[in-house]
């Protein structure tokens, strides 16, 4: 063998001892890097599922809040249906009064409003139970009210029908009757 050939042999041997070398640093590399790339990926994958497992909890608290408030608003619903019930029967019964309830109920009313002068209207069955004497002044119109009655001084009308005496008064009634209801 030359000393050409001596010379290239070498060459290739650290030729080859090179490229093993980088091959072997390339595949180390490469092996860190995917190692790497898979603990990155494994923070992201854990980060999204936290992210889930959080958004899930949110969700399932949201909607238990909606549900609850759901239920409860159905419950307050049933309630004030109810109530309405009951204050709708009693204004039937109030229409249903007979003669002498009637009768107490007005002569009750008159005291409360204490008018001495004007003019009563009743209601149109109910009139020939009273006399113009029974109203302490107030004289006994022609005209007739569906449901309780009205006292008219001057231009002031005292409303007493049935209906909107429990109007005017029903916040104090629903409460009275809720919480005798529900107590």
């Amino acid at each position: 063998m030359s000393k050409l050939d001596l010379l290239l042999d070498g060459i290739r041997e650290d030729s080859k001892k090179e490229a093993d070398h980088i091959l072997a640093n390339a595949n180390k590399r490469s092996e860190e890097i995917k190692k790497e790339s898979k603990a990155d990926s494994d923070k992201e994958v854990k980060k999204i599922i936290d992210n889930a497992e959080k958004d899930a909890k949110r969700i399932i608290e949201n909607s238990k809040v909606t549900s609850e408030r759901e239920a409860r608003d159905i419950k307050i619903r049933a309630k004030n249906e109810l109530v309405d019930d009951i204050l709708d029967k009693l204004l039937e019964k109030l229409r249903k009064l007979g003669p002498n309830d009637y009768k107490k109920f007005v002569e009750n009313r008159l005291k409360e409003i204490d008018v001495n002068n004007g003019e009563i209207l009743l209601q149109k069955d109910m009139k020939y139970h009273f006399d113009e004497n029974s109203f302490n002044g107030l004289k006994l119109s022609k005209e007739s009210v569906d449901e309780g009655f009205v006292v008219r001084s001057g231009k002031i009308s005292y409303d007493n029908r049935y209906s909107s005496l429990l109007n005017y008064d029903r916040d104090n009634l629903e409460k009275i009757i809720a919480d005798r209801i529900f107590k």
